[in-house]
């Protein structure tokens, strides 16, 4: 039984021993966030409360527990992986559309597909992505009427880190569930050095291209957080337990936007990564179509 209130838990400035590797299951991951003091973080138990949580301007990020049937799929997609070459699958979808489980389903792998070997994971997969979509028009729209805009559902899986700096996206709003592997790691804001990070964008791109994720990393952790930290920046990030969702709000979280040009950079976005480790991940991401498809 869960004693602490699941509908708008802040969840920044953790102890040492919460933190712990910064690998985090979902026990590990509900003491840290009942423990934490912050207001840069939320954990919600149920998708409707989500988009409240959201609606905090000093809310940056907000892991979701999609319980047991976060659970199935990331057991069911652990079992399959052996067997599945890479594939990353894009489709864009619109609210209320009749063809909405067509159009994702028919680019994923024929694996998951009507008489594929893993249909079953298929429907499954299929059925949390829809869930997952109409919470993210709603979670979405809190900032800005959003509701009508076309979203981009992908499923993909690889064995590659896609990016081992820490950064923020230029979207509204990102949600990442990762099935299988290792989850999205997210720096706590108030371990966060905002302003080495804007020096660090503003190196020319062959000073930034020369540095190491190491040394980048390093720069953004603030020193009184690695004061504390012995064992380093990577002490500080909190990475996302598998078969959980993370929505991540981006840089144009507070921007409208402007027709055939995508959103303008308004919103310092939650910092998070890539894990370092290169095992195969799959992830269900969600995003709003025009701020990806540029």
């Amino acid at each position: 039984v869960l004693s602490w209130p699941r509908s708008r838990l802040p969840a920044w400035s953790w102890p040492l021993w919460v933190l712990g590797t910064g690998d985090h299951g979902p026990t590990k991951i509900r003491e840290a966030l009942r423990a934490g003091a912050g207001v840069s973080c939320g954990i919600a138990g149920r998708l409707e409360e989500v988009p409240d949580i959201l609606e905090d301007p000093k809310v940056l990020a907000c892991f979701l527990d999609l319980g047991s049937g976060g659970e199935v799929l990331r057991a069911g997609w652990q079992a399959a992986l052996p067997e599945m070459s890479a594939f990353d699958a894009k489709a864009t979808v619109s609210r209320g559309e009749k063809s909405f489980d067509d159009k994702i389903l028919k680019i994923w792998p024929s694996e998951l597909q009507a008489s594929g070997r893993l249909q079953h994971l298929g429907t499954q997969t299929l059925a949390e992505a829809k869930r997952l979509a109409e919470l993210f028009w709603r979670a979405g729209s809190v900032s800005r009427p959003r509701e009508q805009l076309a979203l981009q559902v992908r499923l993909a899986s690889f064995d590659h880190v896609p990016c081992s700096r820490l950064h923020w996206d230029d979207v509204p709003l990102r949600l990442v569930c990762t099935l299988a592997g290792a989850g999205t790691q997210v720096l706590p804001e108030s371990r966060a050095d905002r302003e080495a990070f804007a020096m660090l964008e503003s190196m020319p791109i062959e000073r930034q291209g020369s540095m190491s994720s190491e040394e980048w990393n390093n720069r953004i952790v603030s020193s009184s957080a690695r004061s504390w930290i012995p064992a380093g920046w990577k002490q500080a990030l909190v990475q996302t337990p598998t078969g959980w969702a993370v929505l991540l709000k981006g840089s144009t979280w507070d921007s409208d936007a402007a027709e055939g040009a995508g959103f303008t950079p308004t919103h310092p976005g939650a910092l998070h990564r890539s894990p370092e480790k290169a095992s195969q991940r799959v992830l269900l991401q969600v995003d709003f179509a025009d701020s990806v498809t540029k």
